[in-house]
């Protein structure tokens, strides 16, 4: 595929990821909209203590583990096959999600108004299109994809690390601001 086809494919793909991460997170902020202010602050540290916890311990997050079928760009074409992707990508646990920080994001932001929701939401959908742009770009084959997934997997333990450590960086400064 070259050309204006390519760019449209690209366009709809990056579009309709955007739309179902917005919708998702909007969906969220619905039902945790009736949640009291008092609690919301408690609930949302639960949600960030408890995603350590399952990072640290590396237990498998809750999703499909799976990828989009290579059969629906066979029989849909490619323009219709990129919305259904896109579509699929931009809800966390309808592909394969191997952090628990998607669900974590989406009760945090959920949780302060849907503002904060819609601007998570596309910056996940935003980082998820690079993430795949950037393994797929070449069009590889499927063991050459296998190669780049398995070195991706190999920073798993030390983004975990990172993760975990901006993540007390910045509970010690919420802490030390309210203190302040």
């Amino acid at each position: 595929m070259r050309g204006a086809k390519k760019y449209l494919t690209i366009g709809i793909l990056l579009s309709s990821l955007m739309i179902s991460a917005i919708a998702s997170g909007l969906i969220v902020h619905v039902i945790l909209r009736g949640v009291p202010k008092t609690y919301r602050s408690a609930l949302q540290w639960t949600a960030l203590g408890l995603t350590v916890s399952l990072e640290v311990f590396g237990l498998r997050t809750l999703a499909l583990h799976r990828q989009v079928p290579q059969r629906w760009g066979h029989r849909y074409g490619p323009v219709a096959a990129a919305a259904r992707y896109g579509l699929r990508m931009g809800i966390g646990p309808a592909t394969i999600l191997t952090s628990w920080f998607w669900w974590t994001g989406e009760i945090i932001s959920a949780l302060a108004s849907a503002q904060v929701i819609v601007l998570c939401s596309a910056l996940f959908a935003g980082a998820r299109f690079a993430t795949m742009y950037a393994l797929a770009w070449r069009n590889p084959s499927g063991v050459e994809m296998s190669h780049r997934i398995r070195r991706v997997e190999a920073w798993r333990l030390r983004s975990r690390v990172g993760s975990i450590a901006l993540m007390l960086i910045a509970a010690l400064a919420v802490i030390l601001q309210r203190f302040a």
